[in-house]
């Protein structure tokens, strides 16, 4: 049974990517966030990369026998280029919302290319149990999410 609570959470990751911040700012905007930001079973992909612009995408994943239908939307709140990017976003698994967001990215340029700091302040508002699962998928997915950037921007 899905809980009624909400579940939140705050977690940061670092890391050098080895691109300016120029670049790093611009793969996460069309066309290269297309290639690297994907949802299983993609059923669309749009991207308006400015303030108050956003993003949706929707994919049908079937990780047993039933489909799941996802859905995710974002709005982009503050963007300075080479710098930071500010947007909230929300989740929704067959058609019900299982957390909303804020994500705040920061980078700087150091040797080796750029310092990326992504900071997500997180509301689980659909889970099981006591949602510490759900939280521990959360907060481990960013990094992956942020090797796929780190493969997009070495092609």
């Amino acid at each position: 049974m899905t809980s009624s609570r909400v579940r939140h959470g705050q977690v940061t990751h670092t890391r050098v990517v080895a691109a300016t911040p120029a670049e790093v700012f611009a793969a996460f905007g069309p066309p290269l966030r297309l290639d690297w930001f994907r949802i299983p079973g993609s059923l669309g992909h749009e991207i308006d990369y400015r303030v108050g612009g956003g993003e949706t995408a929707s994919g049908a994943f079937t990780p047993d026998a039933e489909r799941e239908l996802i859905e995710y939307s974002s709005r982009y709140l503050d963007l300075v280029p080479g710098e930071r990017i500010v947007f909230a976003y929300g989740l929704a698994v067959q058609g019900v919302r299982r957390q909303a967001a804020l994500v705040t990215i920061e980078l700087s340029a150091v040797d080796g290319g750029t310092a990326l700091s992504y900071t997500e302040q997180y509301a689980l508002t659909g889970f099981d149990g006591d949602g510490e699962r759900d939280a521990r998928h959360q907060e481990g997915s960013i990094p992956l999410l942020l090797n796929r950037l780190d493969h997009a921007l070495a092609r």
